[in-house]
């Protein structure tokens, strides 16, 4: 069954936005779930942009506000943002535009998480696999570490 009104395709991607939003790519691979054919799709994608009800940079910097202010790192915000299906060029952006700096952001998720501190070598390593699951590299993992929070 091939859906074919342009009103159907563009009111049912409106409804998505007002949910929550959705990168170009989400809401394409939503659009051709729903079975609307691929012109219909490319014309409700070029309305919801000259509307500008899609954007993939103000989407990419507002996920990573919300990851940073979360406590995740860079590498935990590249991956969401890929995931979401921004492209490469507008996560690299984004990330060059985060005013925090990163061993603040993981200084303060390790007095928080580790408040004796992580003098022990099992702490430590403890401490090492919180950030890395939080997605800060190793330069910051290092530095963080290695003064012993």
């Amino acid at each position: 069954m091939s859906k074919s009104n342009d009103s159907e395709a563009y009111d049912q991607a409106s409804r998505w936005l007002t949910r929550r939003s959705h990168s170009e790519r989400e809401l394409r691979e939503k659009l051709r779930l729903a079975e609307h054919p691929a012109a219909l799709i490319e014309a409700t994608i070029v309305r919801l942009h000259s509307f500008g009800y899609l954007d993939d940079a103000k989407l990419a910097a507002d996920v990573a506000a919300k990851r940073t202010a979360q406590g995740y790192g860079p590498l935990r915000l590249r991956a969401d943002l890929e995931r979401r299906g921004i492209d490469a060029a507008t996560i690299d952006a984004t990330l060059r535009e985060e005013p925090d700096d990163q061993q603040t952001i993981a200084r303060r998720l390790l007095l928080a998480r580790f408040p004796r501190g992580i003098d022990a070598p099992r702490d430590r390593a403890r401490a090492a696999r919180f950030l890395i699951n939080r997605g800060f590299d190793e330069e910051t993992l290092l530095a963080i570490i290695g003064e012993g929070c």
